[in-house]
């Protein structure tokens, strides 16, 4: 019986594949062809030979009118040797009435099963369609990681601190930056990166977007790259000054090998580009100078240092501000002692370049940048990068030097022109530091006095002027207390008169 209901439960299968039943239908199947069966040879009894036959157990022998060719049971090999079977003709035509007998029962089956479930209200769920996969590039995900900024933590003394592979960390932060903003013009160029000025297509706003030039593979380059990123976000946020170029945001693209910063538009261009076009005078010479510096006393009160102020790197917003920007190159001071970076030639100076690297010169050259910024503006002539005209400047002496500062002085007035002249002195200790600096600045520009000295010397005198004022009103409370007390005794003395005369 068994080989049987294996047998209907193949042709079933076979004839029924269209439908593409699940295979525990099939299961099923078996289970209740097995039961019908069995109930079927229990009601009709063993009525015959045939009956007989078709349920046979499978452990005893099949009888040759019913089996299959291919698997002869003993029993007729027996009977094949002896001669009793018939021919292959009579053999074929019984096993074919067999075969259409079963099937037919088993498709009666296979019919009342389907009936039933129907009735019993047995649905099979729809296989679902699998989606087609996009092939894109995915991120990594990432469980809170973040970058430390070094310039936000003092126990942070190198880059290598902040994470061992960023590889992950850059492809997860990407976004697209074509889909985002919309191009407007290139505005700056250099050998590490490209500035455009592109409008945001949300906020319909103008920013100015650097982007690195060459692809960031390892770790070290991308560092290099995020160490923008990471001194103006904590300048930002420790001492955000009007006079430092503002950042929006930064993100990384192309699998992380790119990155881009989103930084604050000064349409009118840097300050080399307004003498380029001739449209830089004195007065914006100064001013320039005076906003500079104290861009500069704000980032070395955080204790970091530019190492690239010049003309190129000083921009002019709409307001009338001009603002220190390209931070690629600057660093805490602690941080870049062992730094062999160092800016453009031509503003460079000379214990610099004798490799002065304490905190102290990386301060003070700071300030000699500013000056040779200002003399190189204010006085019309390009400063060289070596030669002996550069060694005068470094040395403060000698023809070039005196011709420069002649232009300077005629053009912007002796004072700025001596205010100049200290911030290139060629020993750094007798530089002014960057708040001196500022408030000397502010006294010139504003037209108080002609001279520095003067300056501070007024500085001087309203304080002393404000200790006097001190002075005088502690005085005038002390005369006020004693005339209230002469006026009290004047009432008493005049009450006690009356008493007397009314009682006389």
């Amino acid at each position: 019986m068994g080989t049987l209901m294996r047998h209907a439960s193949s042709q079933s299968t076979t004839s029924k594949r269209s439908r593409r039943k699940p295979d525990f239908f099939l299961d099923l199947t078996n289970e209740m062809l097995g039961d019908s069966i069995m109930r079927m040879k229990s009601s009709q009894g063993r009525g015959g030979e045939d009956e007989d036959m078709l349920f046979t157990p499978v452990d005893q022998p099949i009888p040759s009118q019913y089996t299959c060719p291919s698997s002869p049971s003993p029993d007729n090999k027996r009977r094949r040797n002896r001669g009793i079977l018939d021919d292959s003709q009579s053999q074929s035509q019984s096993y074919s009435q067999s075969q259409s007998q079963s099937q037919s029962q088993c498709d009666s089956l296979v019919q009342i099963m389907a009936t039933s479930m129907s009735q019993e209200n047995f649905k099979f769920a729809p296989i679902p369609k699998r989606p087609r996969r996009q092939q894109t590039f995915r991120a990594p995900m990432l469980q809170s990681i973040s970058l430390e900024n070094p310039y936000l933590n003092s126990r942070t003394n190198s880059f290598a601190t902040l994470l061992k592979d960023i590889g992950p960390f850059t492809m997860a932060c990407s976004r697209e930056y074509l889909k985002e903003f919309q191009e407007i013009n290139i505005i700056g160029s250099g050998d590490f990166s490209i500035v455009t000025a592109a409008k945001q297509r949300i906020d319909g706003c103008k920013y100015a977007i650097k982007r690195t030039r060459k692809p960031l593979h390892s770790n070290h380059p991308k560092l290099e790259a995020l160490r923008e990123v990471f001194i103006m976000s904590a300048m930002n946020e420790l001492n955000p000054q009007e006079n430092l170029l503002r950042l929006y945001s930064s993100w990384f693209e192309n699998k992380g090998t790119e990155l881009y910063i989103q930084m604050e538009l000064c349409s009118k261009g840097s300050l080399q580009k307004l003498v380029d076009q001739g449209e830089c005078s004195a007065d914006l010479v100064k001013r320039a100078t005076l906003h500079i510096a104290r861009a500069i006393s704000a980032i070395h009160s955080c204790g970091i240092v530019h190492r690239d102020v010049k003309p190129e790197n000083i921009l002019l917003a709409d307001n009338g501000l001009f603002k220190l920007g390209d931070f690629g190159i600057a660093g805490r001071t602690e941080m870049v002692e062992m730094d062999d970076k160092e800016g453009d030639g031509r503003y460079l100076s000379g214990d610099r370049l004798a490799g002065a690297r304490t905190s102290d010169d990386l301060l003070s050259a700071d300030i000699f940048a500013l000056g040779a910024s200002a003399l190189e503006v204010g006085s019309g002539t390009r400063l060289p990068t070596n030669g002996p005209e550069a060694h005068e400047i470094r040395k403060g002496q000698g023809r070039f030097y005196e011709s420069c500062f002649a232009a300077l002085s005629d053009r912007c007035g002796e004072g700025f022109a001596r205010l100049v002249q200290q911030c290139i002195h060629n020993d750094s200790k007798e530089r002014p530091r960057a708040d001196e600096l500022v408030k000397s600045l502010a006294a010139v520009v504003d037209g108080e006095e002609d001279t520095p000295l003067s300056a501070m010397e007024r500085v001087t005198q309203l304080k002393q002027k404000d200790i006097e004022i001190s002075k005088l009103n502690e005085v005038v409370l002390s005369q006020k207390s004693r005339i209230t007390a002469l006026e009290g005794a004047l009432r008493d003395l005049v009450n006690s008169s009356k008493k007397h005369s009314s009682s006389n």
